[in-house]
């Protein structure tokens, strides 16, 4: 029963948070995707028309902007748009205004459950541990991404953290020969699974602090 219990407040993160699409409107045209993108097949033509392409759930959103990077990287050195960043709450908003502008087919994909265990399987074979560690084991080009470290509080900054760091990313695993990795059907879903579980499940704590606290808190009275 509790793991089913988990399993539902996790769940939750899927909905994420609402943006608000006027931002997003005004994202869209400052932080250069215009540039490359169109809608109802007005403005630019050097990447899909947002308005004919299906938005599906956050995950999918998080997939689909890694996976495309690399392509939408190449189109905007060759036009001289610099690489936008977004923060805070801007994915969601650029997201919520994609998603309403949208009328493409809507695919839901099949997300639920996510596999943790897939997870740390796809973090190891993707090549993940090239530059991360998890609690020491992995490389150190890239932040330590165990218990302690703070991951991005929604799925769709999630997204935006890794949209972010992806041309630092792809150098990196160039020098080190790491072929940039491809995520499909279910796997953004299990890899974010996993990251995440690691803040439920793993201990952050400190033994020596815990051994002290036991007896000052006067466990040792009685156990």
């Amino acid at each position: 029963e509790m793991a089913h219990v988990f399993a539902f407040l996790y769940a939750l993160r899927y909905v994420d948070e609402s943006g608000n699409v006027d931002r997003g409107h005004y994202l869209f045209q400052n932080k250069g995707c215009a540039a490359c993108h169109g809608l109802e097949g007005r403005g630019s033509n050097a990447g899909p028309d947002l308005s004919k392409v299906g938005v599906d759930t956050p995950i999918a959103w998080a997939q689909a902007m890694w996976n495309h990077a690399p392509a939408m990287e190449a189109r905007m050195k060759s036009a001289g748009v610099n690489w936008p960043r977004f923060d805070g709450q801007e994915m969601n908003d650029l997201l919520a205004y994609i998603q309403k502008v949208s009328q493409g087919p809507r695919r839901e994909w099949d997300l639920f459950p996510a596999n943790p265990d897939r997870g740390w399987k796809l973090f190891r074979s993707k090549g993940c541990l090239a530059c991360h560690s998890i609690q020491g084991e992995g490389g150190g080009n890239g932040p330590e991404l165990g218990p302690n470290r703070e991951l991005p509080r929604t799925i769709v900054q999630f997204a935006g953290s890794m949209w972010n760091h992806s041309p630092g990313m792809w150098e990196a695993m160039k020098k080190q020969g790491v072929e940039r990795p491809h995520f499909e059907g279910q796997e953004m879903a299990d890899l974010i699974a996993f990251l995440y579980r690691l803040r439920y499940f793993e201990s952050a704590g400190s033994q020596q602090i815990g051994r002290t606290v036991f007896a000052r808190r006067g466990c040792s009275r009685c156990h």
